[in-house]
């Protein structure tokens, strides 16, 4: 492994070096390298109109291109080798891509595209492109070669990506399907990487992956651009797949920015058909970091019909730096109907559901 790098490194700055100088030299060429050299000529076309030391009387036309020549120093300009510069800037991003071989190494070609074009592609190509999945890998969210995981963005990055997700783009307006199916995954998959703990100052938040940095401005300013956000929650219920008899409710929260709390309450009311009813309340606290999901099980029901639920779900919220009577809620009410099978026991090596 050690001598690989040290070939790449010796591969490396001979690129740095051989590429560098040519581009300079053909920088230079361009530049400087066609003078007039006492030749009077045509600024369009370079054809030679006689000497400086006695130029054709002026206004002249260019017999070769019919270029009119109205001023003596037209006729002394320098030429510009514009094929010459061309070639050196192609020399020199080679020199560049020399430059930047051991990362390539390490990361790979994709390394390469800057940060900027990864945002704002990111709704193009998906998540699961191999430049959604590079920026992904960048974000600290999936590992690099050799199952290592790295954050390779700086908070500004990272508040520079969040900040373009709040906002979207073109390909992806806010809250669209595109939108919740790229930014809105990347918006629920980074800030959970925040340890914010159960403190509400952001001064006092921590980056997960580096815990010796505070929170910079431009990531709290793209905090504050995720809270225009509309939350939202949505509550499914069904039979409980491990006993028919069992309903089982799903809340999942969607809240696009860090939480100091988050906290829940629900409470409905179940008719059966050709059976008694149930009340059903439940109420309890998570720190959802982005976004959660609480599974909980309903009552326990007799009959082999269909069992009509009513209620009401809130969910409360105290956003970062924000203080406790600063709290907000959201509220869903709930109606619909869950069609059981007829009760059976559950099996002996498989307990019974817990709430």
């Amino acid at each position: 492994m050690g001598t690989s790098v040290q070939l790449i490194d010796v591969v490396s700055w001979s690129m740095v070096i051989v590429f560098a100088l040519a581009a300079m030299a053909l920088a230079w060429l361009a530049l400087f390298g066609d003078k007039p050299r006492g030749k009077a000529r045509c600024p369009k076309c370079w054809y030679e109109l006689g000497t400086l030391d006695s130029p054709p009387t002026l206004p002249v036309t260019c017999p070769e291109c019919g270029k009119r020549v109205e001023r003596p120093r037209q006729l002394s300009r320098r030429r510009f080798g514009r094929w010459t510069m061309l070639a050196a800037c192609s020399l020199a991003g080679v020199a560049w891509i020399g430059w930047k071989l051991p990362e390539i190494d390490e990361r790979g070609w994709l390394w390469l595209v800057p940060n900027r074009v990864l945002y704002e592609v990111l709704p193009m190509v998906g998540n699961t492109s191999a430049l959604g999945e590079e920026l992904q890998r960048r974000a600290g969210l999936a590992p690099w070669k050799g199952l290592r995981s790295e954050c390779t963005l700086s908070q500004d990055d990272l508040a520079s990506l969040l900040s373009r997700a709040a906002r979207g783009n073109a390909l992806a307006r806010p809250k669209s399907q595109k939108w919740r199916d790229t930014y809105g995954r990347m918006i629920l998959d980074i800030v959970p990487r925040f340890d914010l703990g159960a403190v509400a100052s952001p001064t006092l938040a921590k980056v997960a992956w580096s815990a010796t940095d505070e929170l910079t401005p431009a990531l709290l300013r793209s905090f504050k651009e995720l809270q225009s956000l509309e939350p939202e929650i949505d509550l499914v219920f069904k039979g409980d797949p491990r006993c028919a008899a069992k309903t089982l409710y799903t809340i999942d929260v969607l809240l696009w920015w860090p939480c100091a709390s988050t906290s829940y309450e629900i409470r409905t009311t179940c008719k059966e058909d050709g059976a008694h009813g149930g009340e059903f309340g439940s109420r309890g606290s998570q720190n959802y970091l982005g976004s959660g999901r609480r599974n909980l099980f309903g009552p326990w029901t007799t009959g082999d019909g269909s069992v009509i639920i009513t209620g009401h779900l809130r969910v409360t919220y105290v956003p970062l730096g924000a203080e406790k009577e600063q709290e907000k809620a959201i509220e869903k009410d709930i109606q619909g109907v869950v069609q059981l099978d007829p009760f059976t026991a559950p099996p002996a090596d498989q307990p019974t559901p817990q709430e």
